[in-house]
Protein backbone atom coordinates (compact mmCIF):
# COMPACT_ATOMS: atom_id res chain seq x y z
CA UNK A 1 0.00 0.00 0.00
CA UNK A 2 1.49 3.22 -0.82
CA UNK A 3 1.02 6.57 1.09
CA UNK A 4 0.28 9.48 -1.49
CA UNK A 5 -0.40 13.32 -0.72
CA UNK A 6 -0.67 15.12 -4.30
CA UNK A 7 0.78 13.01 -6.29
CA UNK A 8 3.98 12.35 -3.80
CA UNK A 9 4.63 9.47 -2.21
CA UNK A 10 4.95 9.90 1.32
CA UNK A 11 4.60 6.46 2.67
CA UNK A 12 4.00 2.69 2.15
CA UNK A 13 2.78 0.07 4.41
CA UNK A 14 2.69 -4.42 3.69
CA UNK A 15 1.18 -7.06 5.59
CA UNK A 16 2.37 -10.62 5.32
CA UNK A 17 -0.03 -13.44 5.50
CA UNK A 18 -2.56 -11.29 6.25
CA UNK A 19 -1.28 -11.06 9.98
CA UNK A 20 2.50 -9.33 10.06
CA UNK A 21 2.89 -5.53 9.61
CA UNK A 22 6.50 -5.48 8.07
CA UNK A 23 6.65 -2.76 6.51
CA UNK A 24 5.07 0.65 7.96
CA UNK A 25 6.89 3.49 7.03
CA UNK A 26 6.19 7.47 6.07
CA UNK A 27 8.64 10.28 5.02
CA UNK A 28 9.69 12.43 8.48
CA UNK A 29 7.89 15.40 7.20
CA UNK A 30 4.98 14.05 7.43
CA UNK A 31 4.81 12.17 10.85
CA UNK A 32 1.88 13.22 13.46
CA UNK A 33 -0.38 14.00 10.33
CA UNK A 34 -2.36 10.62 10.41
CA UNK A 35 -0.84 9.29 7.37
CA UNK A 36 0.87 5.98 9.22
CA UNK A 37 -2.96 5.72 11.07
CA UNK A 38 -4.68 5.44 7.59
CA UNK A 39 -2.24 3.08 5.73
CA UNK A 40 -2.37 0.76 9.12
CA UNK A 41 -6.27 0.97 8.88
CA UNK A 42 -6.44 0.19 5.41
CA UNK A 43 -4.15 -2.56 5.99
CA UNK A 44 -6.44 -4.15 8.44
CA UNK A 45 -9.57 -3.84 6.86
CA UNK A 46 -8.13 -5.51 4.28
CA UNK A 47 -7.00 -8.36 6.13
CA UNK A 48 -10.29 -8.43 8.54
CA UNK A 49 -12.13 -8.83 5.61
CA UNK A 50 -10.23 -11.98 5.10
CA UNK A 51 -11.06 -13.53 8.53
CA UNK A 52 -8.01 -12.43 10.03
CA UNK A 53 -8.39 -11.27 13.80
CA UNK A 54 -5.00 -10.89 15.63
CA UNK A 55 -1.82 -8.97 14.02
CA UNK A 56 1.74 -8.55 14.78
CA UNK A 57 4.57 -6.30 14.16
CA UNK A 58 8.25 -5.89 14.91
CA UNK A 59 8.39 -2.24 15.55
CA UNK A 60 11.15 -0.29 16.15
CA UNK A 61 12.40 1.09 19.23
CA UNK A 62 10.97 4.40 18.08
CA UNK A 63 7.41 3.28 15.91
CA UNK A 64 6.49 1.62 19.43
CA UNK A 65 4.59 4.75 20.76
CA UNK A 66 2.90 4.57 17.26
CA UNK A 67 1.55 0.66 17.51
CA UNK A 68 0.57 1.42 21.45
CA UNK A 69 -2.13 3.97 19.60
CA UNK A 70 -2.97 1.50 16.94
CA UNK A 71 -3.63 -0.86 20.05
CA UNK A 72 -0.89 -3.26 20.11
CA UNK A 73 0.91 -3.86 23.24
CA UNK A 74 4.39 -5.78 23.49
CA UNK A 75 4.56 -9.43 23.90
CA UNK A 76 8.32 -9.60 24.30
CA UNK A 77 10.99 -6.95 25.39
CA UNK A 78 14.21 -5.36 23.20
CA UNK A 79 15.35 -8.06 20.67
CA UNK A 80 18.30 -7.76 18.24
CA UNK A 81 18.64 -10.11 15.45
CA UNK A 82 21.30 -9.83 12.84
CA UNK A 83 22.31 -6.06 14.83
CA UNK A 84 18.90 -4.93 14.16
CA UNK A 85 16.82 -3.89 17.37
CA UNK A 86 13.18 -4.51 17.59
CA UNK A 87 10.16 -4.84 19.92
CA UNK A 88 7.84 -7.52 18.55
CA UNK A 89 3.99 -6.89 19.55
CA UNK A 90 0.87 -8.26 19.05
CA UNK A 91 -2.99 -6.90 18.56
CA UNK A 92 -5.40 -9.24 19.64
CA UNK A 93 -8.98 -9.03 19.57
Amino acid sequence: MLGLVDNKLVGVAAIRDNQHCYHLFVAPEYHKKGIAGLLWQYLKAEAVATGTVSFTVNSSIYAVPVYEKFGFNETQGLQMVNDIRFVSMALMP
